[in-house]
């Protein structure tokens, strides 16, 4: 039995580790909806992919735009337009907060901030708690560093690096402890064989770096 192609959205798809998980993604024959401020950044990609790659123009600091470019999403790779199945979370960078439940102001100084998140959170949010230091495109964990995200996906990825080791629980249970060590790369947090909903916990030992959520 063959491997199922997945469908990916990835947002900063037009440098760094966005465009690294793109071409990523493409090569492993995946389909590809791949976000950028400005679309025709990715032509040289939908050049060579062709239909397996959607470029959609989004600003992830847009709460609205950011779900029509999911809606969007859905109908370009070909999937049903029919929302009684749940729609994953959208994808996003840690350090664009707007969408997440704290407020944080943009900062180009890392920052060291003792984070304390709601008791409860809202549906496709995160929420950091403990000691963390904010860099321009990643966060350092420090003391009791933890992240809480509520999510709709099957698979759910973090973009990771430093060294040390991250601690996921899924609604209070236990998955799994993975080892960090290196140049930025992308973890699987949680995988499943169908869409589901739920809470991770996500504990950070010291040093290390948190970037992107991902979600298949």
């Amino acid at each position: 039995m063959g491997v199922m192609q997945q469908t990916w959205f990835i947002t900063g798809s037009w440098r760094g580790l966005g465009r690294a998980i793109v071409k990523t993604a493409l090569d492993a024959g995946d389909l590809v909806a791949a976000t950028a401020r400005h679309p025709a950044q990715l032509d040289d990609l939908v050049a060579e992919h062709g239909k397996r790659i959607h470029a959609i123009a989004l600003d992830v600091t847009d709460p609205q735009a950011a779900h029509s470019a999911q809606d969007r999403k859905w109908r370009e790779v070909g999937r049903s337009a029919d929302f009684s199945e749940p729609c994953r979370t959208p994808s996003r960078p840690l350090l664009t907060r707007r969408r997440s439940t704290q407020r944080c102001h943009s900062r180009r100084r890392p920052t060291v901030v003792d984070y304390h998140g709601p008791s409860r959170l809202p549906k496709d949010s995160f929420a950091f708690n403990g000691i963390w230091t904010d860099h321009s495109e990643e966060a350092t964990a420090s003391a009791k560093a933890e992240i809480t995200l509520n999510f709709t996906a099957n698979d759910v990825y973090l973009v990771i690096g430093g060294a040390g080791t991250v601690g996921v629980s899924l609604d209070g249970h236990h998955l799994s402890t993975l080892d960090v060590k290196g140049v930025p790369r992308l973890y699987t947090l949680f995988s499943g064989e169908s869409l589901v909903t739920g809470e991770l916990e996500i504990d950070f030992s010291p040093r290390v770096k948190a970037y992107d959520f991902t979600f298949g």
